[in-house]
C-alpha cells in the first residue's frame, strides 16, 4: 500500500471494497460516498480562524528542542525491530485498570512509554509524537473515506517519576484530547512556529496506536470471503529514532513493536521497561508512584521480548517465534 495516499486508516477499507466489488460482479453494491472537498473546507476554515495555530504556538514555548539523529544515509543494517506480545490475561487485567482509573488503554500505553522515556533516557518530561487519525467527526462520512489524513504531532505534559500513577494517566489523556483538537497543522507549519532546524526536533520518538476500522468479510458478509489473520504487522525505515506501534488484536492479545536505529540491546531495555510498567500498573492502586512500578520485581511469567534476530532464527528452524507460552484464556 502507498503510505502517501493511503494511510493505515484506508486500507481495511479498500480491502473490505475490493473484496465486495469482486464478488458483486454487476457492481451493484454502492460505495460509501465522502466528499473531499468537504474535508478540505473544514481544515481550511479551522486554520484561518487562526486559533489552532494560536494554541500551537503557546503550546510549543514549553517544548525542549531535542537533537535531531543524524538518520540521512543510515543504511537498513542500522535498523533494528523488537516486539513484545502480551497475553488474554495480561491485556484483560491492564484494560479492567485503565477503566478503574477512567482512562483508555491507547493513553494509558502513551503515558507508560513517557515513562519509558524518562527511566531510560533521563529526560525531565514525557515528550514524544503521537499518530492521530485526522478524521474529524466534524466532518460527514470521513470515517468511510480513503486518503491520506492521519498525521504525527508532538505532545509533552509535566511528570516526574516520583509522581502517581493516576497523574501521569491523568495528564496523558488530557494531553492525548487537547492534540486531537488540534491535529489539522502540517509538521512544516508546526517546526516554523518552534523554531527548529535540521539540527533539532519536537519529537524523536512516536507511538502509533493501530485501532483501524475491523473489516466485515466471514462466510456471511457480502463479499463471501473470510479473513485468515485481519493483524497484518509490518515495519518501514522512517524518519525518527524510535517509533512504537501497538497492535490490539481480537483475539485478546497485544502485540507492541519499537522499531528504529537503535542497537538490538537498547530496544530491549526500551521494551522490558515497558513491559514491567504494563504488567505491574495492571494490579496497582492509582496513589502509587511511577517509580515505585519501576522498581517493583518482573514478574516471572513476564512476556519476553523478541528481536529480530530471534525472528530469523525462528524462520531458519522452521520453529514457532518464541512468545512464551501460550495463556489460558
Amino acid at each position: 500500500m502507498d503510505y502517501r495516499r493511503l494511510d493505515g486508516w484506508s486500507f481495511p477499507l479498500y480491502l473490505e471494497r475490493f473484496l465486495t466489488r469482486y464478488a458483486d460482479a454487476a457492481g451493484n453494491t454502492p460505495a460509501p460516498s465522502f466528499d473531499y472537498a468537504d474535508y478540505l473546507a473544514w481544515r481550511a476554515k479551522r486554520l484561518r480562524d487562526g486559533s489552532v495555530c494560536a494554541w500551537w504556538r503557546e503550546r510549543v514555548q514549553g517544548f525542549d528542542r531535542l537533537p535531531a539523529g543524524p538518520l540521512r544515509g543510515r543504511t537498513s543494517d542500522a535498523f533494528e525491530v523488537a516486539q513484545i506480545r502480551f497475553g488474554p490475561k495480561d491485556v484483560r487485567r491492564f484494560g479492567a485498570a485503565c477503566r478503574r482509573a477512567r482512562t483508555t488503554q491507547a493513553a494509558a500505553l502513551q503515558a507508560l512509554w513517557g515513562a519509558t522515556l524518562q527511566h531510560v533516557d533521563g529526560r525531565d518530561a514525557p515528550q514524544f509524537g503521537v499518530t492521530t487519525s485526522g478524521r474529524s467527526p466534524e466532518v460527514r462520512g470521513i470515517e468511510h473515506a480513503m486518503g491520506m489524513f492521519m498525521n504525527t504531532l508532538p505532545v509533552r505534559w509535566q511528570a516526574s517519576l516520583e509522581d502517581p500513577l493516576q497523574l501521569w494517566l491523568d495528564r496523558a489523556s488530557s494531553a492525548v484530547l487537547d492534540l486531537i483538537e488540534h491535529d489539522m497543522i502540517g509538521m512544516p507549519e508546526l517546526e516554523e512556529l518552534a523554531g527548529t532546524d535540521e539540527h533539532t526536533t519536537l519529537f524523536d520518538t512516536y507511538v502509533v496506536y493501530q485501532n483501524t476500522p475491523s473489516v466485515s468479510t466471514d462466510e456471511t458478509a457480502p463479499s463471501g470471503f473470510s479473513l485468515v489473520d485481519e493483524s497484518p504487522i509490518a515495519v518501514a525505515q522512517q524518519e525518527h529514532r524510535l517509533r512504537v506501534d501497538i497492535y490490539p488484536n481480537a483475539d485478546g492479545y497485544l502485540d507492541v513493536l519499537l522499531s528504529g536505529y537503535e542497537p538490538e540491546y537498547r530496544l530491549h531495555a526500551y521494551l522490558t521497561t515497558l513491559r514491567d510498567l504494563f504488567v505491574n500498573a495492571s494490579d496497582a492502586e492509582g496513589t502509587v508512584r511511577m517509580a515505585e512500578l519501576l522498581a517493583a520485581p518482573e514478574a516471572r511469567d513476564a512476556p519476553r521480548v523478541v528481536t529480530l534476530r530471534d525472528c530469523l532464527q525462528a524462520l531458519a528452524h522452521d520453529t514457532p517465534i518464541p512468545h512464551r507460552a501460550e495463556e489460558t484464556r
